[in-house]
């Protein structure tokens, strides 16, 4: 290293101003200073001959892996969190390979690093994290996660590798099937609170008299069968005539209609005051869904944003508004598991396009 300086090296009274001392006259000499030369060895890297990818690390390094949850409910999520630690370059290593399954859905974060230089090199962690939202029901195992290093301290390659991690899935809270389960069941009378037999008593004579003279014995007309079959059809087409009118004025209830009527539920439920931003854009999230599975006539809770756009387009719809769909629940789902804050500008945009896109499909 080499410093450049000027040295002061002689200074004394003007002696011709007639302000004295006030003005000086300063000689500078110019001088160069440098520090003694520093070596450094750099050595190049051996040969890597194994089959697992080489990090680029070089140093002393650890690495584990947490999730955040073991247990989580289909549409929920979880963080899975992966720690390198160590001394080297650390701030180069990069999230290992790992291999989830397509039940699920990921959204990864940007890394948070804690690195310092201290006299013996940079030290401290690098922590990724994804997102994990469940879209199927079971038992998942997420295999060990390895890191592949040069090891300073034995001069030569290391593998690490993390523990495997497992999650359980179940089916989400809302039960929405209940509500196709017709219950005909009734209590008997005996189960009936405050419900008491009575013995069967005899209160009266007959209401119709009885005929004592011998006109009852007369001849009567005889029935003809016309209204013989009038009369024995007439609580048949009663029968028939109650029903069309029953099933007329009520609708059964469906897989469709109970959709479109969680849709209507769930964008009431956003649009309540005081609302958390994740609740919100989870009411949001599934009124969109649930407006979809209405087109589809089916029941359900979740769907990738390419399986709502096949929905919709083998429904009829326009290509233009399932990609629309597709894509709403798309920047949901950002906004939902980025982190970000949501102001009242992004509500009001978020609401009126699913008030809009929900009107459209239902």
């Amino acid at each position: 290293a080499v410093v450049h300086y000027s040295l002061v090296i002689s200074s004394r009274p003007n002696r011709r101003s007639p302000f004295g001392s006030f003005f000086n006259r300063t000689k500078l000499k110019p001088e160069v200073i440098q520090t003694e030369p520093v070596r450094i060895d750099v050595r190049q890297l051996p040969e890597y001959k194994g089959d697992k990818k080489f990090s680029g690390l070089v140093g002393e390094f650890s690495i584990r892996a947490e999730l955040q949850s073991k247990e989580i409910k289909i549409g929920d999520s979880t963080t899975l969190s992966i720690i390198i630690q160590g001394k080297g370059n650390l701030m180069d290593a990069v999230r290992p390979e790992l291999a989830v399954s397509k039940s699920f859905k990921i959204y990864e974060d940007k890394p948070e690093e804690a690195i310092s230089l201290k006299r013996d090199g940079f030290s401290g962690q690098k922590v990724f994290r994804l997102a994990l939202v469940a879209m199927k029901e079971g038992a998942y195992q997420f295999p060990a996660m390895a890191l592949n290093y040069f090891d300073i301290q034995s001069n030569q390659y290391r593998i690490k590798q993390t523990a495997p991690l497992f999650l359980k899935v179940t089916p989400s809270d809302e039960q929405d099937q209940e509500k196709f389960k017709v219950h005909t069941a009734s209590p008997a009378a005996d189960d009936l609170p405050g419900y008491q037999k009575k013995k069967v008593k005899f209160t009266g004579r007959d209401i119709l008299p009885l005929k004592n003279d011998l006109k009852a014995l007369e001849d009567r007309k005889d029935f003809s069968l016309i209204w013989f079959a009038v009369f024995l059809l007439a609580p048949c087409v009663l029968y028939i005539f109650t029903r069309m009118i029953v099933s007329y004025k009520i609708r059964d209830v469906d897989a469709s209609s109970l959709m479109a009527e969680r849709a209507g539920e769930l964008l009431k439920k956003s649009l309540e005051p005081g609302v958390p931003d994740e609740l919100f854009l989870l009411h949001l999230y599934r009124s969109v869904i649930s407006a979809i599975l209405s087109k589809a006539g089916v029941a359900g809770e979740s769907l990738t944003s390419a399986e709502a756009e096949k929905i919709l387009i083998s429904s009829g719809c326009s290509e233009e508004m399932a990609r629309e769909s597709a894509m709403l629940l798309e920047k949901i789902e950002t906004i939902k598991y980025s982190g970000a804050s949501i102001n009242s500008e992004i509500r009001s945009d978020l609401i009126s396009r699913v008030k809009h896109l929900n009107t459209e499909i239902l």
